[in-house]
């Protein structure tokens, strides 16, 4: 069993991606920004690798359009964390809703792999992985 120490970091990781879900689905990205490293890497989200909170706030924004709205379920996140860095895996259920045509969700599922460190007494996001299982358009 984790100590005190221990799952007080954890809890802190795990509300990293709590924050990560809500501020995506309320398109608050000021709010997201902060949960990244400038120099973030992240993969599985395109034909590539994208780096940096800028180029990934940009390509956020632009995957977002067609979507009237988004939520994203998260399942209890398997986290270690190793002094100032963590490894955390959560998995994850994503329903966007198109905006034309109107009744049309694109379902997702997967999971995130994510790798923080602390820096300034904040976990950042310094890498960040896509798995996905599979999708349905309905």
């Amino acid at each position: 069993m984790p100590g005190n120490a221990n799952l007080a970091d954890r809890l802190a990781v795990q509300d990293v991606m709590v924050t990560y879900a809500n501020s995506i689905d309320d398109r608050d990205f000021e709010t997201y920004r902060c949960l990244f490293h400038p120099e973030v890497e992240l993969e599985g989200f395109g034909s590539g690798p994208i780096r940096g909170v800028d180029a990934w706030l940009e390509f956020v924004q632009k995957q977002l359009e067609p979507y009237q709205q988004t939520q994203h379920l998260l399942g209890p996140p398997m986290i270690q964390v190793d002094g100032d860095s963590a490894q955390m895996r959560t998995d994850l259920q994503a329903m966007h809703f198109l905006g034309e045509p109107k009744n049309k969700i694109v379902w997702l599922w997967g999971a995130y792999r994510t790798g923080l460190a602390r820096e300034g007494g904040a976990w950042l996001i310094r890498t960040h992985q896509l798995d996905v299982w599979g999708t349905r358009v309905a």
